[in-house]
């Protein structure tokens, strides 16, 4: 008898992704980074996929949200002062959506004020921009097995 697999590419066509050994893929983790600067965007998406990571950008808050809405992302991180909605602002929103879902702050001051009232609005984790490349990965990591563990 000969038994015939469906090849992997067309397996994830059909949605049930398996390697060669018939195992199912893990899919990637989905990321929102939500910023207004373009050339950290850039850095730490490269950063991010390199870790093995899908990226989403959206360059302020209300962009965010809608990115938010379609993509149902695995961690947001989030920019704490940009244009037309701030990041406390849309961090509310985005529990709205999704009250589980690991939020991670990003700002380029270090104010403990500021990461003291995103933890209280629901904040996960509270980066330095200039940090970030060095942190992110692991805050990630964090956000995510802090997740699993309260599912």
């Amino acid at each position: 008898m000969i038994e015939i697999k469906a090849s992997p590419m067309f397996s994830a066509q059909l949605g049930n992704a398996a390697g060669l050994d018939g195992q199912p893929l893990e899919r990637k983790k989905k990321i929102l980074l939500v910023d207004d600067d373009p050339q950290l965007r850039q850095l730490l998406g490269d950063r991010l996929e390199a870790g093995g990571y899908q990226v989403f950008f959206a360059a302020n808050g209300r962009e965010g949200i809608k990115q938010a809405q379609e993509k149902n992302p695995d961690v947001v991180l989030l920019d704490l002062e940009m244009p037309e909605m701030d990041g406390l602002t849309a961090l509310a929103e985005i529990r709205k959506l999704d009250a589980a879902v690991p939020v991670i702050i990003l700002t380029a001051h270090d104010k403990t004020t500021k990461a003291g009232e995103a933890r209280r609005r629901g904040a996960d984790d509270f980066l330095l921009k200039n940090n970030a490349p060095l942190h992110l990965l692991q805050a990630i990591q964090n956000a995510l097995a802090k997740k699993r563990r309260q599912e």
